[in-house]
């Protein structure tokens, strides 16, 4: 009966079959412990306490041969591989189970905060915001004008191709997101508006409901301006019916000043829709010189007025120009700062101003 037993306690690989045996190796390994069954010697190729050497995969023509230094496994040294994990990578140190600060709340009305780039407003310089209007339709000039300097502040027709990607590309590389809101514009066709474009003809019924699909077309923009509309922005009415959108939306407004004649700004204060007003186009003229002179005269603009906005477009002259100028502001004692940065500061110098006219 010994005899048949023993080759199953000294060979059960001759037993069970190699298999079995190892499923019957690690078993026994589990309950008993390992160092029953392994003690390493000092001619292991993985003892204890000393720089060994790990042999490779049977690749002789490549020497990827490495050294490592294996821990004891026993005494007042023995330090634990999950120890050793935590001192390299300290997956549990107390700052990274820290609550994160809240996030600041702010009203309804003000949303656009929430997706504001970050920055802080130099003093010691002149600022000057760029934005880069129908973006979005022109996929590779668009995604060329991501590569300038940020944060510029770019503004999505809600028709782009692909639109999603696109801004998420665009806030991924650091600049600021606006929705370009196509409005009628004299003289023009309805057609090269894009779909849905406010035409003075709509009922404010049909009018709130294009608004609503643009304003819902993508997220994270923390303004509107208008895309052409230089016959809808000079009726207050029409302005009436849309403005109070764009307040339940948390967005401001920026009147690109397509006419003359425009109430878009007195409509959206009535409708308590922060806005501000574009003061250079840099390429209404397609024509390197010609943009070359309007970047002159927006670095005249905030110089006089301590900011300045301009409106572009991504095509080849505009992007080139601006590859060339943008590298030279701060020389120029001027810096490019988000719209938002601007509409910040106008809002805190106007409480300020009520603060004062009251005597506070």
């Amino acid at each position: 009966m010994l005899s048949r037993a023993l080759p199953v306690l000294f060979d059960p690989a001759q037993a069970f079959g190699t298999r079995a045996a190892r499923l019957l190796v690690l078993t026994l390994a589990f309950f008993l412990g390992l160092d029953a069954f392994w003690q390493p010697t000092a001619s292991s190729d993985y003892s204890v306490g000393q720089e060994v050497l790990v042999r490779p995969v049977e690749t002789p023509s490549v020497p990827l041969a490495s050294t490592v230094t294996v821990p004891p496994l026993t005494g007042a040294s023995f330090v634990p591989v999950w120890e050793q994990e935590r001192a390299a990578y300290p997956w549990d140190a107390p700052a990274l189970f820290q609550a994160s600060p809240p996030a600041p709340v702010y009203p309804p009305e003000e949303r656009w905060r929430q997706f504001a780039v970050p920055f802080e407003l130099p003093r010691d310089k002149k600022w000057v915001v760029v934005v880069l209007d129908d973006m979005g339709v022109d996929v590779v000039w668009s995604l060329r004008a991501l590569q300038l300097p940020k944060p510029l502040t770019l503004s999505y027709l809600s028709h782009a191709r692909r639109l999603q990607p696109q801004t998420k590309a665009a806030r991924a590389s650091g600049h600021e997101l606006m929705l370009h809101l196509p409005m009628e514009s004299i003289g023009a066709h309805a057609g090269l508006l894009g779909p849905n474009p406010l035409l003075v003809s709509l009922s404010p019924v049909e009018l709130q409901r294009r608004t609503h699909a643009h304003l819902n077309s993508f997220d994270g923009y923390v303004a509107v301006n208008n895309h052409m509309g230089s016959l809808f922005t000079s009726n207050r009415a029409l302005l009436d019916v849309v403005m109070p959108l764009f307040r339940q939306k948390g967005v401001f407004f920026l009147d690109s000043r397509t006419t003359a004649a425009t109430q878009a700004e007195a409509a959206a204060d009535a409708a308590g829709v922060p806005s501000l007003r574009r003061q250079v186009f840099l390429d209404d003229t397609d024509d390197l010189a010609t943009i070359r002179n309007q970047l002159a005269q927006l670095e005249r603009t905030a110089a006089r007025q301590g900011y300045a906005i301009a409106i572009g477009h991504p095509r080849p002259y505009t992007v080139q120009a601006l590859t060339e100028w943008l590298p030279l502001l701060a020389s120029k004692g001027l810096a490019l700062v988000p719209i938002s940065a601007v509409m910040d500061w106008q809002l805190a110098r106007q409480r300020l101003l009520a603060r004062q006219a009251q005597g506070g």
